[in-house]
């Protein structure tokens, strides 16, 4: 399967990474990777602190790094700015990263280490590759007998098929022989047995 980290935030987050949004009290913090930078959005009108450790959350739980854009919405005055800059760094303890202070527009920018691809960004920019792989691992659960079947939209069943050492390691482990079906309206995909 996936490593411990990954495999625990892939099920329990993998739709709001998907949609790159996550909802927070008082609004909802949407999220888009480009290949430079992640942009955050924070949208409706949670507080300044509500939102920084939001932010916070959110770049844990999809380990993101590299460089990360913070829109807060604009409040007039230092207060919030310094309010949102303090409960960042709380709730970022124990974590490396460097950040600006928030601008009077609301924006701040933050850095931070990137190792590997986040979870976000295995959603949003390698969906077809990450598909596969969670295909993969929802085969090696699979408990019910007989042969099994890989069922996903044609992207991912081509990327499995120019792969089949994995997949012939995956059915090695799994003690079973492994079919792969293109199925258009499989969307991110399933496992058949029997």
């Amino acid at each position: 399967g996936f490593p411990g980290a990954l495999a625990e935030a892939w099920e329990a987050h993998w739709a709001e990474a998907e949609a790159g949004e996550v909802a927070i009290a008082g609004g909802c913090l949407l999220m888009v990777p480009t290949p430079a930078l992640l942009s955050i959005d924070i949208d409706g009108r949670p507080g300044p602190e509500v939102a920084a450790r939001a932010v916070a959350t959110v770049i844990r739980r999809f380990g993101i790094g590299g460089s990360i854009a913070v829109d807060f919405p604009t409040v007039p005055g230092r207060g919030w700015r310094q309010a949102a800059a303090a409960a960042f760094d709380a709730a970022m303890a124990g974590l490396a990263f460097e950040r600006s202070a928030v601008s009077g527009f609301g924006l701040l920018h933050i850095v931070r280490p990137r190792p590997r691809p986040s979870l976000l960004d295995r959603a949003m920019l390698a969906r077809d590759e990450t598909a596969a792989l969670a295909l993969l691992d929802l085969a090696l659960r699979e408990t019910r007998p007989g042969r099994m079947a890989l069922v996903a939209r044609p992207a991912v069943v081509r990327l499995l098929r120019a792969q089949p050492a994995l997949v012939a390691e995956v059915a090695r482990r799994a003690g079973r022989a492994i079919d792969l079906v293109a199925d258009p309206a499989a969307g991110e995909g399933h496992v058949t047995a029997g």
